[in-house]
């Protein structure tokens, strides 16, 4: 798998969770359920890399990985804040919106951070385990 493939399938479940999350719970902004919808969606892509290529990330893919998924949960973001602009126009202006933007996408940077190397961490632990088993199990036979 690739890194693009990676971001496809991030921004596929993200998008998908967060409006699963929009229909059950209306226009109403859950903070729990959004950030549970990103650590989500960074765990499965991390964890369906390491699983398809049977490793961990490379110091450049996790760099790739990382800003490409802020940057699609940026993207996501800023769609959802023109939403809520174009329905309340006068509750709040657009330069503060933006910064809100820019100030969620701050604090979720770390959040990609942490789960993507931890969700492929314990994925390539579990590899390592499963290939030392059946090392020990053929050595045991031959």
């Amino acid at each position: 798998m690739t890194v693009q493939s990676l971001l496809v399938r991030f921004a596929v479940i993200y998008l998908g969770l967060l409006l699963a999350i929009g229909l059950a719970g209306g226009a109403q902004s859950n903070t729990a359920a959004n950030t549970g919808a990103l650590i989500g969606a960074v765990m499965f892509a991390s964890i369906s890399f390491t699983k398809r290529n049977k490793r961990d990330f490379s110091a450049v893919e996790k760099r790739n990985a990382i800003l490409g998924m802020v940057a699609i949960d940026a993207v996501l973001q800023t769609g959802v804040a023109c939403v809520l602009l174009r329905s309340a126009p006068s509750a709040i202006g657009s330069t503060s919106m933006l910064l809100s933007v820019l100030f969620v996408t701050l604090l979720h940077a770390p959040v990609i951070w942490f789960f993507s190397g931890w969700a492929s961490k314990q994925m390539a632990l579990g590899v390592a385990r499963e290939a030392a088993k059946r090392q020990q199990e053929f050595s045991a036979t031959h």
